[in-house]
C-alpha cells in the first residue's frame, strides 16, 4: 500500500537560504511515526511548489489549497492508494474528496471521529491561539461540536513564539520533555478539569513528537492523548482495505459526486492546469 502524505508548506522556507527546515520537520515526523503503519505500507511526502505559510488564515488557506490539491491529484495519477493532508486545518480536504477516487484523510476530521469512540467529550490543543477560529469552524462543519467541550473546546499551547516555527518543531522531536510536554500537560489538565475525557494534539508536528516520547496519556488522569498523524495513517489504511475487500468507497451522491472526465479536462485546461 502506498500513501501520499501531502504537505501544506514547501520543503524550504523563503528567507532562510540553504535550509530545508520545514522538510526536515516533516521527515523527522515521518521517520518517527511511520512505525504505526503496516509493514507493507510505504508513506511518501509531497511538497507544494509554493505556500503562503499562513495556515491559520482564510486567504492563506485559499492560496495554499491549489498546491495541496494539485499535489494530491498528481499522486493519484502516480498510483498512490490514499492521500493524507498533513496539517490540522484539513485544507483542501473537501475539494479533494470531490475530484479523487482514492481515499482522502484529514488529520482533524479523522482524529475527532476517533476521539468520539474513546470518550464522551474531547478537547483540542492548538499550537498557537491563531488556529482557534479555524479549528472551531471545523468542529461545526464536521458535526462534532456537541461532542467537544462546551466552553473553550480548542485551547492553545502557552509556548513562547519563535521566528521560525519549524525550527521549534524540530526541537520538539529532539527534546520533547524540556519544553513541549510540560506546557502541553498544563493545558491538557485544564481541559480534563473542565470535563474533557480525550485530548487531541491539534498539530501535525506536536502530535507525533508527543507520541514518539510515549506521551499518550495525560499524567495522573487516565485521559488519552491523540496523535492525529498516527490516527490518519491507520484510517487511510482502513479505507484502502475496506475498498479492496468489500468495495466500500466515498459516496457519489451530491457532495462528492464526480465530474465527467470531459468537464474536468476542459476546466483544468482553461485554468492552465493541463
Amino acid at each position: 500500500m502506498n500513501i501520499l502524505m501531502q504537505a501544506v508548506v514547501t520543503k524550504e522556507i523563503p528567507g532562510i537560504p540553504g535550509t530545508d527546515v520545514a522538510g526536515a520537520a516533516y521527515e523527522k515526523c515521518l521517520n518517527k511515526i511511520s512505525r504505526v503503519a503496516h509493514k507493507d505500507t510505504k508513506i511518501t511526502i509531497s511538497y507544494p511548489e509554493r505556500s503562503s505559510y499562513l495556515l491559520h488564515s482564510s486567504y492563506g488557506e485559499f492560496l495554499n489549497n491549489s498546491g495541496v490539491i494539485e499535489g494530491a491529484i498528481r499522486g493519484e495519477k502516480e498510483g498512490y492508494d490514499a492521500v493524507i493532508i498533513c496539517c490540522y486545518t484539513d485544507c483542501g480536504l473537501q475539494p479533494l474528496r470531490e475530484v479523487l477516487e482514492i481515499p482522502v484523510v484529514g488529520l482533524a476530521e479523522s482524529s475527532m471521529a476517533i476521539a468520539c469512540m474513546l470518550g464522551r467529550r474531547f478537547a483540542i490543543i492548538a499550537p498557537v491561539k491563531e488556529y482557534i477560529p479555524v479549528y472551531e469552524q471545523n468542529l461545526r462543519i464536521y458535526g462534532f461540536e456537541s461532542r467537544a467541550l462546551r466552553q473553550k473546546p480548542v485551547r492553545p499551547l502557552s509556548l513562547p513564539s519563535t521566528a521560525n516555527r519549524f525550527e521549534q518543531y524540530l526541537r520538539y522531536f529532539e527534546d520533547p520533555h524540556s519544553e513541549l510536554i510540560p506546557h502541553f500537560e498544563s493545558v491538557a489538565k485544564s481541559c480534563v478539569d473542565d470535563g474533557a475525557e480525550v485530548v487531541i494534539a491539534g498539530c501535525g508536528a506536536v502530535g507525533p513528537a508527543l507520541a514518539m516520547a510515549d506521551y499518550t496519556t495525560v499524567l495522573d488522569t487516565g485521559c488519552p492523548v491523540i496523535d492525529p498523524v498516527s490516527v490518519a495513517i491507520k484510517v487511510a489504511e482502513l479505507l484502502v482495505d475496506l475498498h479492496g475487500k468489500i468495495g466500500l468507497s466515498k459516496s457519489k451522491v451530491l457532495t462528492y459526486r464526480p465530474w465527467s472526465e470531459f468537464m474536468m479536462q476542459a476546466i483544468r485546461k482553461n485554468f492552465g492546469l493541463e
